[in-house]
């Protein structure tokens, strides 16, 4: 009887997230809360940062929004139900119709798709 080797292949990012996962702290592995607001030095704008919890490109651009220290309010909408979810999804169709994420929302005048810190930091002022 012949043996057959087979050969196991997992993706890049499972191998990765496997061998980092053990060095991560208990608070960088949390779910975030599905809405809140962050305080900073420049609040003279009223700003809203609308993400899903697991976009990469989201993270980004809030922990962009953090460093510059910029205060804000978060929604991440894939952490919402029901009619909430709808209602914010509403909101942001109003502003982005391709509900794409991340999408900030400056004085309610002003909208930024996607993580581009240049046209924040222009939208801000800063």
């Amino acid at each position: 009887m012949s043996q057959v080797k087979i050969r196991y292949s997992l993706p890049r990012c499972l191998v990765a997230s496997l061998l980092v996962a053990p060095l991560l702290t208990r608070e960088e592995v949390t779910m975030p809360a599905e809405k809140g607001s962050v305080p900073g030095r420049h609040d003279k704008h009223h700003v809203v940062f609308y993400g899903l919890s697991t976009c990469v490109w989201c993270k980004r651009t809030r922990r962009f929004l953090e460093e510059q220290g910029v205060a804000f309010d978060y929604v991440y909408v894939d952490l919402l139900r029901g009619q909430e979810r709808e209602d914010v999804v509403a909101q942001i169709r109003r502003w982005n119709p391709r509900v794409s994420f991340p999408t900030i929302v400056v004085d309610n005048s002003r909208c930024v798709i996607g993580y581009k810190p240049e046209q924040i930091k222009e939208a801000l002022g800063l």
